[in-house]
């Protein structure tokens, strides 16, 4: 296991900056998730990591090691890809193995080390079977145990899980998190799947145009969003964005949003100013048709007309307009008969946003 640690790092591609500045600390035993949209840089900063791309400018230290220089085969890293890349004319059990043998150890200790990882992984049935005879999640799991037979001070997952259908996915995120909690090795995840990001990761780093835009546990990044962009990528559905303005009527300041008022709580009050122009984000989740969901009295009635609904399985997500303005609520009630409905915010999960600069005015100082 290992620090690892990103300085000051920066990669371009020509005249075209990928990673403009990256600068973190993965501390020694974490699950750490990269998550962004495609194109922001995350698998270019993990290939960096790995020594599969040459660093523009910065630091990369494992350990208290700078690798920059350093082969990808000599830093000790251990890197699962998107393709799986197993050797087709090889078995399962030669597949896992083959490191361990480049490695010049002895066939006994190879065959421990390969069949202490393959019943780990459940893979034992399968050890004489070459890749073509087996499942997309099976060739995921070989590839993991290639890369855990090598004990590596981190262990680097690519988008692992994007080849597998949804069903498999769940399953094998399971799989991923057991695996590190047995093994308790630094490891850095990249993908563009916010669950993955959510179930796996003891901290999230969200990524967007090549810079950080929020690091936080999940629940931070989930519930204290620090920028317009974070709020609307976490979350499915996105958070309600809707423009309005400030005005202070005495002691309290209210949002206009269309020909709607929202009264804001207190601690929004020293953030603020009469005439700012904001954004009101609330999630879908935390509108309700029925006020018993709140244990509060922090809450602000609306009546909306339904304009469209979808069925979620257990929950109805509706399509309304406030203020002139979209409007998403999810709710448990699924037998709803009229076109409108009285809805319920809980004002205690109301984020604000500058529209100047999408900032999250409860994070200002």
């Amino acid at each position: 296991m290992a620090q690892v640690e990103f300085k000051n790092l920066k990669k371009s591609f020509g005249d075209v900056e990928v990673v403009k500045q990256f600068d973190l600390t993965v501390n020694d035993g974490e699950f750490l998730v990269l998550l962004g949209p495609s194109g922001c840089g995350k698998s270019t900063i993990l290939r960096m990591l790995a020594g599969l791309e040459d660093i523009t400018s910065g630091d990369v230290i494992v350990g208290n090691r700078i690798v920059n220089d350093v082969d990808a085969k000599d830093r000790d890293l251990a890197m699962v890809f998107q393709s799986y890349a197993l050797y087709p004319h090889m078995t399962v059990y030669e597949n896992i193995a083959f490191a361990l043998k480049l490695k010049g150890m002895k066939k006994p200790d190879i065959d421990a080390e390969v069949r202490k990882a393959a019943k780990m992984l459940e893979l034992e049935p399968l050890l004489d079977r070459k890749p073509k005879e087996l499942s997309g999640g099976q060739r995921q799991r070989v590839a993991m145990g290639r890369a855990m037979v090598r004990t590596p001070k981190v262990f680097l997952f690519d988008e692992p899980l994007s080849n597998l259908d949804a069903k498999l996915r769940g399953t094998m995120r399971d799989e991923i998190k057991a695996l590190h909690n047995a093994l308790g090795t630094t490891t850095i995840y990249v993908t563009h799947d916010q669950i993955e990001a959510m179930t796996l990761a003891n901290r999230v780093v969200i990524l967007k145009d090549g810079y950080i835009e929020q690091v936080g546990t999940p629940e931070d990044v989930f519930r204290h969003p620090a920028n317009e962009f974070v709020a609307q990528f976490i979350g499915n559905p996105s958070m309600n964005l809707l423009d309005g303005k400030i005005e202070r009527h005495g002691e309290e300041y209210l949002v206009k949003v269309g020909n709607e008022t929202i009264t804001l709580p207190q601690r929004f009050h020293d953030k603020i100013r009469s005439g700012q122009a904001v954004r009101v984000g609330i999630r879908p989740t935390d509108i309700y048709l029925r006020t018993n969901h709140i244990d509060h009295q922090q809450v602000q009635s609306f009546n909306v007309k339904i304009e469209d609904k979808e069925l979620l399985g257990a929950n109805m997500l509706l399509k309304a307009y406030l203020g002139g303005q979209k409007l998403l609520v999810e709710t448990n009630v699924v037998d709803i008969q009229s076109d409108v409905v009285d809805i319920v915010w809980d004002l205690n999960e109301l984020h604000l946003f500058d529209k100047d600069n999408g900032r999250s005015l409860a994070t200002l100082d």
